[in-house]
């Protein structure tokens, strides 16, 4: 079975890119744009992975990674952000998997993305 990863990017680019390197690597991949979006989809049915951008239109990457957490501890949360905030890296560090910074090497993302995989299986 495929596992799901909902791809939450607001910058169309980027999150095409992301999505088609994920879906080559034999992933189902969910992309949304903004945080209202990711919420509801995460509603619906919670992936085996969350990419997570910091700063969305609507609703923080902050806020939904609290929402998630509300509701599962152990689905992994792969923060991808512009801004580093040094303020929010005790914040990270408890409850994401991983912090990638942009711009993104999708050969590192993927190795995360694999290997966070690994570990709730």
């Amino acid at each position: 079975m495929m596992e799901t990863i909902l791809v939450v990017e607001d910058t169309k680019y980027f999150s095409d890119i992301l999505t088609d390197e994920l879906k080559d690597s034999h992933y189902n991949v969910i992309t949304v744009y903004n945080g209202a979006s990711a919420l509801k989809k995460i509603e619906e049915k919670m992936p085996d992975l969350i990419i997570l951008d910091v700063k969305l239109p609507d609703i923080t990457g902050t806020e939904i990674l609290a929402y998630v957490r509300q509701y599962d501890t152990k689905v992994p949360v792969i923060i991808c952000t512009a801004i580093p905030s040094p303020k929010l890296k005790t914040y990270y560090d408890r409850w994401a998997s991983a912090v990638i910074i942009k711009p993104v090497d999708l050969d590192s993302l993927l190795g995360i993305v694999k290997k966070e995989l690994a570990k709730v299986k």
